[in-house]
């Protein structure tokens, strides 16, 4: 596979992983709740929120560029980093605790996306 395939794919995943903490956080400051349209107004005025979702427009851009350059059975997997990326980055910035089991099943995760992806297309 071409290294610049699997550079969109990472990039891809960061600004898809680094979308959902700017989303977490957009959410925590707001206070959504799901009775009051205020609250999504002032959701979707969010700095945060507006960072949040453009870092995920640009992640979907660049995932739609590595599925016209790969096949689909290989790009899918790369998704799988993003769950990791998720799991360390809410740990390290958003100061939260995950049990054993869940970093198991991430390293499980990160196993099988390993054997998935060598070998290319």
């Amino acid at each position: 596979m071409k290294i610049g395939v699997i550079a969109i794919l990472l990039l891809s995943t960061c600004l898809a992983a680094f979308g959902q903490l700017f989303l977490k956080k957009s959410v925590a400051g707001v206070g959504l709740s799901i009775t009051q349209i205020s609250t999504f107004v002032d959701l979707a005025l969010s700095p945060l929120f507006l960072i949040g979702m453009s870092f995920y427009g640009i992640s979907l851009v660049l995932w739609l560029l590595a599925l016209s350059k790969a096949d689909l059975s290989y790009v899918f997997p790369f998704t799988a980093l993003t769950l990791t990326l998720v799991l360390v980055a809410s740990w390290a910035i958003l100061g939260e605790k995950f049990p054993v089991n869940r970093l198991i099943g991430v390293l499980l995760v990160l196993i099988g996306l390993a054997v998935s992806s060598v070998g290319g297309r």
